[in-house]
């Protein structure tokens, strides 16, 4: 009786112990980790190589879907070609790709401007007014819409897109992490600078766009990170 009354406490024992353990992994692990970003500066560069790896792999899905685009609409010959390099496209696809696209883009633009009435907010909006605050959702948006614009022919850049992509899953980042304001227009900063430098395989360029067209100012806290977001995004793309 007695020792069935040891072993059902020491059982009980190790249940709760074991509980302790899975709340320290899953409950308060964040905790920890927001903890150690917020006091550590190391950690700060973790999280900017982690942008950077993102910021990367946001390049490569939108070429990808970009260059799909192209050689699906315009048949090119070879998959991966630039629509610019083409010699001779089919007349009938040059002339109806562009308008059948721009007439799905600009029903897609109105839907969103009747269900969701407000701008979108790019990146050096974000980091001038709202604290480095971005909408993971509308930036995959306006990202989408520039995959779609540029894969049907229209003359618009990519640079846009990539970095209110990059900024916007930066931002997302530094939001779960809680980070203090100016910790997290930082690395909204780091999110534009690996989008643009992996997207042109320039990661000086995306440095220099990172810090003076998002963040506006150089500073011995910021340019390290935004020079590390950068190369990692590079080399990700």
């Amino acid at each position: 009786m007695a020792s069935s009354t040891v072993r059902r406490d020491s059982s009980q024992r190790f249940i709760i112990g074991l509980k302790r353990r899975l709340n320290a992994v899953t409950i308060d692990a964040p905790m920890h980790l927001r903890a150690l970003v917020r006091t550590d500066e190391l950690w700060l560069a973790a999280l900017a190589i982690l942008v950077g790896v993102l910021g990367g792999i946001a390049v490569y899905l939108m070429d990808f879907f970009s260059h799909h685009f192209h050689f699906w609409f315009f048949a090119l010959p070879h998959l991966g070609e630039g629509l610019s390099q083409q010699t001779h496209i089919d007349p009938i696809r040059a002339m109806f790709v562009p308008i059948l696209g721009g007439a799905l883009l600009g029903s897609i633009t109105w839907l969103l401007a009747k269900y969701r009435p407000g701008n979108f907010i790019d990146p050096v909006e974000a980091n001038a007014l709202y604290g480095g605050k971005l909408s993971l959702r509308d930036s995959v948006i306006v990202a989408a819409q520039t995959v779609l614009s540029n894969g049907v022919g229209g003359s618009v850049g990519m640079e846009a897109g990539y970095a209110q992509f990059g900024s916007g899953l930066a931002s997302w980042v530094g939001q779960q992490f809680r980070l203090r304001r100016n910790d997290l227009r930082i690395l909204v900063g780091c999110g534009a600078a690996a989008a643009i430098g992996g997207a042109f395989n320039a990661p000086l360029c995306g440095a220099f766009y990172g810090i003076e067209l998002v963040i506006g100012t150089y500073s011995m806290t910021s340019l390290p990170l935004i020079i590390i977001a950068s190369l990692t995004g590079t080399l990700v793309a």
